[in-house]
């Protein structure tokens, strides 16, 4: 009888481990949630690349900083297409993918390319910038005067405050 119940008991444990394995692997090929993405840490470069825009926009602490891996349509329809000139805007192309940034704050972009004369800095409470993910190189740059809701048309979003 004690053998049986060793026997059982191996049994179950392997089981367990069978359909831990199932669904990590199922969780995997499927992605996460999107409360699994707001656990997600943006790559190093990034968060970095995101400090020096905020500063250089004037606001190092906005009030959020979100991110995804998104395409350039989801940056389009996130900057309601009104993107900043800016010496690397490339336009990117719709399905070419981008890691993008979108925060809430006061913003001053002072690094804007501007026409000569008295054409205002432009200024807003939106930022969403886009990243090439090989290079990362900012190519694009969109700042709204409203605070819109960004994120939701680039998919879920990890956060970048702590």
């Amino acid at each position: 009888m004690g053998v049986v119940n060793r026997r059982n008991l191996l049994l179950a444990v392997v089981a367990a481990g069978l359909a831990a394995a199932i669904a990590l692997a199922m969780a995997t090929m499927f992605g996460s949630s999107q409360a699994g993405a707001e656990t997600q840490t943006a790559p190093s470069w990034l968060q970095q690349a995101s400090t020096g825009i905020l500063a250089t926009c004037s606001d190092p602490h906005p009030a959020s900083v979100k991110w995804a891996l998104a395409t350039g349509a989801q940056f389009e329809a996130a900057s309601l297409g009104h993107a900043i000139p800016t010496s690397a805007t490339l336009g990117a192309a719709s399905d070419t993918q981008l890691y993008v940034v979108v925060a809430h704050g006061n913003f001053t972009y002072t690094a804007a390319k501007l026409p000569s004369g008295d054409t205002p800095v432009p200024t807003g409470r939106t930022l969403i910038v886009a990243f090439d993910p090989g290079t990362h190189i900012m190519t694009e740059l969109s700042l709204l005067v409203d605070d819109v809701d960004a994120e939701a048309a680039i998919g879920a979003t990890g956060s970048m405050l702590q």
